[in-house]
């Protein structure tokens, strides 16, 4: 059985990524395939054009007209991260505790701003959203280097 270009193309960015992951280009890479992966992920299609070269632009290139044609698989991108690493990597990642200090602020801020707030619809869309980052808050601490946070 002969790879179709897109897994071809998509073997190129996860071997890549597996040997380039913290580099610029790397980042964006991972970000791309993450943001295929999952809907919910956005990356910057202008960060991804800027930072990554020419000949892995390309391999992107071949994976998007996959995406827009239907035939990339969720599959396929599976294998791209597995081979990438970053399942493994992201079940490793901590969260700092300067993250969840910085974190912890900007709730605060948004809270601030939510009592200052008459009834409308901006109100209710900052309730959901700090209804959201009790939730974030609660993934981050169960995931976060907690040498020195006071939460």
């Amino acid at each position: 059985m002969q790879l179709q270009e897109h897994e071809k193309a998509l073997h190129g960015i996860a071997v890549f990524i597996q040997s380039n992951p913290d580099t610029l280009e790397g980042v964006q890479l991972r970000k791309f395939l993450w943001a295929l992966y999952d809907p919910q992920v956005l990356i910057s299609l202008h960060r991804l054009y800027t930072r990554v070269d020419p000949m892995r632009l390309m391999l992107v290139h071949a994976v998007q007209s996959a995406a827009a044609k239907g035939t990339l698989k969720k599959g396929d991108l599976s294998r791209a991260l597995l081979v990438a690493g970053e399942f493994q990597r992201q079940d490793s990642v901590r969260v700092s505790s300067e993250s969840v200090r910085r974190f912890v602020e900007a709730e605060a801020q948004i809270k601030q701003l939510a009592g200052v707030f008459p009834p409308c619809q901006t109100l209710q869309d900052l309730g959901q959203l700090l209804f959201e980052c009790e939730d974030v808050k609660r993934r981050m601490l169960s995931n976060a280097y907690l040498d020195d946070c006071p939460f």
